[in-house]
């Protein structure tokens, strides 16, 4: 009877390690946004940004670009400040599916005025043949430098 029960006790907790790990699961795929806002000290990245492959685009290029030329990953959206600014710099690390970091994307926008709203668009900053390989960026840094 006693080797019953522990039989017993140990499908139920079984059951209940299955339900959270479903539950987990669920909530990761349905519930979890991950284009929404991004705080970050003054500044917030509004709700909506994307990062994607795209057709390489000179006029956003950068130093330290080390692609093809034909293609590169992108990160756009739109970002507001809580005071004036008057040279900006976005930095985004980008990541694998395992969380491996796999380098940067950066962009830099002139004179940011307080609570408008720009457009922004960051390159990576990682060889062609890496770009594929990109899962998700977080934001790395976001710097207002002086301009003399």
């Amino acid at each position: 009877m006693r080797a019953l029960l522990e039989k017993k006790s140990f499908m139920i907790g079984v059951l209940v390690v299955i339900f959270i790990m479903i539950a987990v699961i669920i909530y990761c795929l349905f519930f979890t946004k991950t284009d929404g806002p991004i705080v970050y000290n003054d500044y917030t990245i509004l709700e909506g940004h994307t990062g994607k492959i795209e057709k390489y685009d000179s006029a956003y290029a950068v130093e330290g670009y080390k692609g093809d030329g034909k293609t590169a990953y992108y990160i756009s959206g739109k970002i507001t400040a809580n005071s004036s600014k008057q040279f900006t710099i976005i930095t985004f690390n980008l990541y694998d599916k395992s969380n491996k970091l796999l380098g940067t994307a950066v962009t830099g926008l002139n004179e940011i005025k307080k609570n408008k709203v720009y457009d922004f668009k960051a390159v990576s900053l990682i060889e062609s043949k890496d770009v594929k390989r990109i899962d998700h960026y977080k934001i790395k840094d976001i710097k207002n430098m002086e301009v003399k």
